[in-house]
């Protein structure tokens, strides 16, 4: 399904952040190539709502959908289109990550960043968002962060 969006409100954006969150778990499944063309016929659509959350200062959306599409941006090999959204999302979104979700959405696109320059060969940048991703699990109690922390640090591991 193709969205087909009116950027006057952020009902789409809604929409297409459900899609990157249900895609972001079948990416790693069985189903992986039918999400990846869901998704691929989204993209502009994708694109689009990003900068929407973005232009609206919605951090906690636009965190979420970028920590979301990491992945198929991986996959596909838009590595620059991924490293420069999630890089003015992050810049963007500094301010707030003082809050406890935001830092937990924040950690998420820290570790997509930090994947993607590593797959651009820019180790040292790699190196600084990963440990950054650390930081914000090093104590967490909760599984989830606890092992998005924990995919940071093997991410970074220089064997790896």
């Amino acid at each position: 399904e193709i969205y087909q969006c009116d950027w006057s409100s952020d009902v789409c954006s809604s929409d297409l952040l459900k899609l990157a969150e249900t895609a972001s778990f079948k990416l790693e499944g069985r189903d992986q190539a039918e999400w990846l063309n869901k998704l691929n016929s989204n993209k502009d659509n994708l694109r689009s709502a990003l900068g929407w959350l973005s232009k609206t200062g919605d951090c906690n959306s636009s965190l979420k959908m970028s920590g979301f599409l990491w992945r198929f941006w991986q996959i596909r090999g838009y590595l620059t289109q991924g490293r420069n959204t999630l890089k003015q999302i992050l810049d963007r979104c500094a301010d707030s990550e003082e809050e406890e979700a935001v830092q937990t959405l924040t950690g998420k696109a820290l570790l997509g960043a930090g994947v993607l320059a590593r797959h651009q060969g820019d180790y040292t940048e790699s190196e600084r968002l990963l440990k950054k991703c650390m930081l914000i699990y090093k104590k967490s109690k909760r599984s989830e962060e606890r092992r998005v922390g924990k995919e940071c640090r093997s991410r970074w591991s220089p064997y790896h």
